[in-house]
């Protein structure tokens, strides 16, 4: 039985002028009635208004719609005016009642106890409506962002109350609703009333069905399809909502402001969460869809904002771009981030508090620093930076240790940004210079990179002839070429540019360090007398900056997945060690597992190989020979001191 404030006996209480329409209204015959009472709703007493609730509870009774379906039916195979007019009927009457229910639950006028019953007649109506709606074209009387904004409103209403939320979430169809009137809300463009109320609503109930911690996976597939079926379109929404709430820095976040993005910052925030995984095909149509720059944009605007909230949205917003940074510090990622160091000062500068300082140290300390290895971060970081008033910087005084890192990362990334400018031929396209030693050790000549032939298969090692190619082929390159393989499919992701400046980074700071290199060498061969001298060197930056180690060669295990795909190089080395030395580049590949707090014990890395080619100058390639003029002949490497005193070219 319903509750019974939905007794349509409650219409007697109702002035005799009002009993005779609501009657009509009732009845469901009669859809002008339903009409002028809805539109006489605003001149009526407000002791009047609780009897009108039965009167749209039996107007909507679902029993109705199996007959407005065969009308569509009939409308859709044969052009009858007759169907056509019945369907306009019921349809306007429905809509109208729903406006009634809006009506008086914005007065507070129906009895929590019978929302229940109420909600049982309203969300069939509403999935009709909305399903049907290309039907209804001409049919109903009320746009399609003023019908969507009503279904939002009401669902909200209901979803608040706790006697019902739960009904509320496992009604099937329901986020295909909500979804479909995030688009109509959003295209609204010249009705500001329309889209600030609808994407509050939005925020509040996307808000209740996902969480960092809470993912509801039923209410995310009907989502997608309301938002048009793809992943892409659904991105797209969350981020037209983010900025057309914040759409500049400048934007100034107010509380109003804040309700309308906290329940979508809880859906990106459980979207990309790492730990979770939950749709990682959404989580990446997020970031192709902008939502970094988006993220950063808010992070700068919750700086600024005086709203004691602020400070909870701050952490989550840019927890979740430090955690999507941390996960994979990949060059495009990082070049996402547009706003990125600009939200980092300002962090620093406004709002340097518990909830942020984490992750300003995470930043700084190791995302970023490890991320100076790429040439294309580094164009982005020259541009940057130089936007950066560092004379202005006001950096809170009682925490040194941001600052710190700060000047720490900004000295590393401006010696990255003047290598890559000399390592280049024209700065202003950004070629780097390759010259590269042929790959077959018995020829061992320097030509440049474009006068030298790539192998089909693995596309990594160069040849200067067809000769050297099949010569290489049967020392050995025929069972090392799947492993070479491997290492250029771990670096599919990066562009020629970045590749190539990878080597070029290792070759540099092989030369800054050449000194310790050849004196751990030599101390390890003084004490270790009955082993192998051959050795490899680590090149770390999973920190930033360069850290060097020297190592035996023999204690290489290229069996362990760690180090996969390096066998063929340490064989070639091993076996070739006056003209090939095995020079490792160690870096972050991001952090796997937990929260960034949880995490620190975490963090993985790639190991690429780049061998250094020992070249004397009797062996530099004709199209080479012009810029080795300078040196003069010398012995191939043989021992530590020959490291120090050689006088050929070394490449990587």
């Amino acid at each position: 039985m319903p509750h019974p404030s939905l007794n349509l006996s409650n219409v007697n209480n109702l002035a005799l002028s009002f009993q005779r329409r609501a009657r009509a209204a009732a009845s469901g015959d009669s859809p002008n009635d339903t009409l002028e009472l809805v539109n006489g709703l605003y001149g009526m007493a407000k002791k009047d208004l609780p009897f009108l609730v039965p009167v749209f509870y039996a107007t909507l009774n679902p029993s109705g719609i199996p007959r407005l379906l065969a009308q569509v039916n009939a409308q859709t195979h044969v052009n009858n005016f007759a169907s056509q007019t019945i369907l306009q009927l019921y349809v306007v009457q429905a809509l109208f009642s729903l406006r009634g229910i809006s009506f008086l639950a914005l007065r507070d006028m129906i009895a929590t106890e019978a929302l229940p019953d109420l909600w049982d007649r309203v969300v069939p109506w509403m999935q009709f409506l909305d399903e049907y709606r290309e039907h209804l074209t001409g049919v109903e009387k009320l746009p399609q962002d003023v019908r969507y904004s009503l279904w939002l409103y009401l669902i909200r209403f209901f979803r608040k109350h706790e006697a019902i939320d739960k009904s509320i979430d496992s009604s099937f169809g329901l986020c295909v609703v909500v979804g479909r009137a995030w688009g109509h809300i959003l295209a609204a463009k010249d009705k500001v009333e329309v889209i600030e109320e609808g994407l509050r609503d939005i925020s509040q109930l996307v808000g209740f069905w996902f969480r960092k911690k809470t993912w509801n996976a039923a209410a995310f597939d009907e989502l997608l399809v309301g938002a048009g079926g793809s992943r892409t379109q659904l991105a797209s929404l969350v981020i037209d909502h983010l900025q057309y709430i914040v759409p500049s820095p400048e934007t100034e976040i107010t509380q109003d402001k804040i309700l309308k993005l906290v329940g979508v910052v809880s859906f990106v925030v459980a979207s990309i969460n790492i730990r979770g995984q939950h749709d990682t095909a959404f989580r990446d149509a997020l970031f192709s869809q902008g939502l970094v720059a988006a993220l950063t944009t808010l992070i700068i605007g919750l700086c600024f904002s005086t709203q004691p909230i602020a400070d909870i949205q701050l952490k989550s917003v840019l927890g979740a771009v430090t955690d999507y940074l941390s996960a994979d510090p990949s060059p495009r990622r990082i070049i996402e981030s547009a706003s990125l160091l600009p939200a980092i000062i300002v962090c620093a500068e406004a709002r340097l508090i518990p909830v942020t300082r984490e992750y300003l140290v995470e930043l700084l300390q190791n995302v970023l620093p490890s991320s100076t290895i790429y040439a294309s971060v580094l164009g982005w970081l020259s541009a940057a930076l130089y936007e950066i008033d560092v004379e202005n910087l006001t950096f809170d005084t009682d925490d040194t240790e941001v600052h710190e890192l700060w000047k720490s990362f900004r000295a590393l990334a401006e010696d990255r940004i003047q290598t890559m400018h000399k390592s280049c031929y024209n700065p202003e396209f950004g070629s780097i210079k390759a010259e590269r030693a042929c790959d077959n050790l018995e020829c061992n000549k320097l030509f440049q990179k474009a006068d030298l032939k790539r192998c089909s298969a693995c596309l990594s090692v160069l040849y200067c002839s067809q000769t050297c190619q099949l010569a290489d082929w049967l020392s050995g390159h025929r069972w090392g070429c799947a492993y070479v393989s491997t290492r250029r499919d771990e670096q599919s992701h990066l562009t020629t540019r970045d590749r190539s400046f990878l080597r070029v980074l290792t070759h540099h700071d092989y030369l800054l360090h050449r000194e310790q290199i050849a004196a751990e060498t030599t101390l390890f061969i003084q004490n270790n007398p009955t082993r192998s001298p051959h050795m490899y060197v680590l090149f770390d930056y999973t920190q930033g900056a360069c850290r060097v180690e020297v190592k035996p060669l023999e204690a290489l295990d290229v069996f362990d997945p760690k180090w996969r795909g390096l066998r063929y190089d340490a064989e070639r080395a091993s076996s070739n060690p006056r003209k090939v030395q095995l020079h490792l580049m160690k870096i972050a590949s991001g952090r796997h597992g937990g929260e960034l707090g949880e995490a620190k014990k975490e963090r993985w890395s790639r190991i690429w190989a780049f061998p250094l080619r020992c070249i004397a100058i009797d062996s530099v390639g004709a199209t080479a020979g012009a810029s080795n003029s300078n040196y003069i002949a010398g012995e191939v490497i043989d021992s530590a001191d020959d490291l120090m005193n050689f006088d050929g070219r070394m490449v990587h």
